[in-house]
């Protein structure tokens, strides 16, 4: 274990922490050669002759088991670790995908053998007979190899991606990437620091735009269509909906597969400025063609009309004591009539499921009453309710709420030739194998491709937005699938990755014009960090049975009565709100999201026998109630690029400072706690308990960092993305929200997208330049 590898230790403790109670031992420390002799704890426990399975020797296998078995308890009719072939998974695993663990294991097997033979005078490795199945196959033909498995999805030891599971496109992009890394790196620096006049152009087209998701893929087939040349960069691969139809919970749940590995592409947190940055240990936003909305629970919310003028909505109700001093609250460049019109054609052209609850100022019973005034219903209706829904509108009703069905970017109906959702279950964290899910994968990219002035590059990484003294940018450089750096020159350039991303490219792109990073004149590059803290309760049912798995898994029914400014805030010390939904233990229902993310009633500890029946009784009998709260903008919450830790390509990781524990905060979680309490014993819950609610962390849904504004001092782009500075640059997403709403960001992020497409067919592209 290394003091710089907190992940590892929390995977030793998961694995092994039943030792505890069966030998009272602790996990030691690190140690170096000295410490180790002084425990006389083996340094090497595996010799080939040893060897049992495919990594572990017969006595290994024996202590994990002796491990597992304590942990999940077999009983008669009750299945146990031992029956669930727990040892062979883990076996198996650390031969293949979790191979940098080897080292780790030994070192945790060898230091606790050490620790029992002085405490007890004997070790307390559990030795069961060599004949007792611990392992059920024999030694392999590869022992004392590396495993290449394709069900073993990412082969970390062997530094490469398993190609098995792939399909054959997907595999030929990803042969010859380097796989796992062992460790975040901190490799030499090889981006160029100044490239003017020093990089030969390999293209040249209208438009470049980089990252191809939920802004990038409607902004391509808009601007294609206008017939404009576009080149669009991603990172990841372009997956077709066939890729999805293995419906693997380790895989895309567990593994991530769909999103960016922690190791190799790291983004670090930071309390504090005072406190050293730690990476991230997921990074939930999307890494192939169609970004997040590929894996993304597709939850489809319009902002209130008061969410984009908070400052103001609350000083003419409230005062301007009610905003926290310290926050750097501001109203949007735009109103809500403003982007009607785009949220109108979004939900029509991509998709979405659900019913009104205010059409054109009339209140529509059966949809979100609080919503803001809509010019026609949904194009789909909602999605069917399950069990989950009808106990929590059953329960919100009792007290007086008004609860719908959360919309959707889900097809209820077959919809633009495309198949209706069959409520697999397999949806947050999942691609769709059906094609129901509403990505701008399966809506808009083929939209771009069939204008003919669409080219995507996958597999690229955009290191540097390349600009002249004259203060335009002249195009991108990237670094491609081989290695080779590489550029694209453009009359505009689009900037539209993760929020991370965009903040990142700024400050890369420094110049002697703009020493402080592009588009930067203001200073307020990388500020005003915003997330989503969900605190929640669970809620298990005695007489009912609520199987919470099936349907899709992300919010399933909400209410609207606590967002935004709908509830009288007067005497409460905190202003905004939160979302309410019932929900899966953490948006993904399987066993393995609901066994990481349910944390036990008190009484019930989180291994042994009362674990395992808690589980076992409680899988298909509970909920969880969620509040999905609005947090404000502080200018110390912020991006910047972290001095110590460097991705795969040298360049240096997005830090962000952040910690959501304020008082305006605190004070709001406590507030939704005991509502979520009130609502989950009016569904008829059994027991109801509170989750943890961490360190001060961001939570989802992260914005901010290229704030838009009216003011060119105190932001860094227009309504439209339009940087202050530089007229053919724009940067469209979340990072350029004022402030964050209790709904989810992903609609309004494409009815942005749709609107600086307007802006850009209709009045740049005949009269470049500034738009405001």
């Amino acid at each position: 274990m290394t003091e710089h590898n907190p992940g590892r230790r929390t995977f030793l403790v998961r694995a092994l922490i039943g030792t505890g109670a069966m030998a009272g031992a602790e996990l030691a420390p690190a140690q170096n050669n000295e410490a180790r002799k002084e425990t006389n704890a083996p340094a090497q426990l595996h010799s080939e002759t040893e060897r049992h399975g495919a990594f572990f020797n017969r006595s290994d296998a024996a202590t994990v088991a002796a491990f597992a078995e304590r942990l999940m308890p077999g009983a008669p009719g009750k299945a146990g670790a031992h029956d669930a072939g727990v040892v062979n998974y883990i076996d198996l695993a650390l031969s293949g995908a979790y191979a940098d663990l080897q080292d780790f294991y030994r070192r945790g097997l060898a230091q606790l053998d050490a620790y029992c033979r002085k405490t007890y005078n004997d070790s307390c490795r559990v030795h069961l007979a060599h004949g007792a199945g611990v392992l059920q196959y024999d030694p392999h033909a590869h022992d004392g190899r590396h495993v290449c498995r394709p069900d073993l999805w990412r082969q970390q030891g062997f530094c490469r991606v398993a190609t098995g599971g792939f399909s054959r496109r997907t595999a030929d992009f990803h042969q010859d990437r380097h796989g796992e890394q062992t460790s975040v790196q901190a490799c030499a620096n090889h981006w160029p620091v100044e490239t003017e006049g020093r990089t030969m152009a390999i293209e040249k087209t209208d438009v470049v735009i980089v990252g191809m998701g939920a802004v990038g893929g409607i902004l391509a087939a808009e601007l294609g269509k206008a017939g404009m040349k576009v080149i669009g960069l991603e990172r990841g691969p372009r997956l077709t909906t066939a890729d999805f139809s293995g419906q693997d919970e380790l895989r895309y749940f567990q593994r991530q597969d769909l999103r960016p590995n922690a190791k190799r592409q790291p983004v670090t947190w930071r309390p504090n400025a005072n406190m050293p940055a730690k990476p991230l240990p997921i990074l939930n936003y999307g890494n192939q063609a169609g970004g997040g909305t590929v894996h993304y629970g597709a939850v489809s919310w319009r902002f209130h009309e008061d969410d984009f003028r908070v400052r103001s909505h609350t000083i003419e109700r409230y005062g301007v004591p009610a905003i926290p001093k310290d926050s750097s609250l501001a109203d949007w460049p735009l109103t809500y009539a403003d982007l009607e019109t785009f949220y109108d054609r979004a939900e029509y052209e991509l998709g979405v499921s659900g019913k009104a609850g205010n059409l054109q100022g009339r209140k529509i019973e059966g949809g979100n009453m609080f919503e803001a005034p809509r010019r026609r219903e949904y194009p789909l209706p909602p999605l069917v309710a399950d069990q989950s829904g009808v106990i929590f509108e059953e329960g919100a009703r009792t007290l007086g709420y008004h609860p719908f069905s959360t919309p959707r970017a889900i097809l209820s109906q077959s919809y633009g030739g495309r198949a209706s959702c069959t409520y697999c279950g397999f949806c947050q964290a999942f691609g769709c194998h059906v094609g129901a899910k509403s990505s701008i994968l399966v809506t808009k990219l083929p939209e771009a491709d069939a204008t003919g002035n669409f080219k995507l590059l996958t597999g690229t990484m955009c290191f540097r937005v390349n600009s002249d003294n004259s203060g335009r940018v002249t195009g991108v450089s990237y670094y491609g699938p081989d290695g080779s750096s590489n550029t694209i020159e453009a009359e505009l350039v689009i900037l539209a990755p993760f929020i991370y991303d965009n903040t990142r490219l700024l400050l890369l792109s420094k110049t002697r014009k703009f020493p402080n990073g592009l588009a930067n004149s203001s200073g307020q590059v990388g500020k005003h960090l915003m997330a989503h803290i969900t605190p929640r309760v669970f809620a298990t049912f005695d007489d009912r049975f609520v199987n919470i798995y099936m349907g899709p898994s992300a919010q399933k029914h909400s209410l609207d009565d606590f967002n935004a400014d709908n509830f009288d805030h007067s005497g409460l010390n905190f202003i905004r709100g939160a979302q309410i939904s019932v929900s899966p233990a953490d948006l993904e229902a399987g066993p393995i999201g609901a066994a990481m993310s349910i944390n036990p009633p008190p009484g019930i500890p989180r291994w042994g026998a009362a674990y395992r029946d808690f589980l076992a009784k409680y899988f298909t009998r509970y909920a969880a109630v969620v509040a999905q709260t609005e947090n404000l903008p502080y200018t110390d919450q912020t991006i910047d690029l972290d001095p110590n830790v460097r991705d795969q390509w040298g360049l240096p990781a997005p830090r962000l400072t952040y910690d959501w524990r304020r008082p305006n905060e605190l004070a709001r979680i406590e507030f939704m706690l005991v509502k979520l309490e009130e609502l989950a014993k009016a569904m008829g819950a059994t027991r109801v308990w509170r989750a943890p609610m961490g360190a001060g962390a961001p939570g989802a849904h992260h914005e901010g960092g290229t704030r838009m504004g009216d003011n060119p001092k105190t932001s860094v782009v227009n309504r439209y993305g339009q940087s202050w500075d530089i007229p053919n640059l724009f940067i469209i997403g979340s990072s350029t929200f004022p402030t964050m709403s209790g709904f989810n960001p992903t609609l309004t992020i494409q009815a942005l997208a749709y609107m600086s497409a307007d802006a850009i067919v209709n009045r740049y592209k005949k009269s470049p330049g500034r738009l405001v």
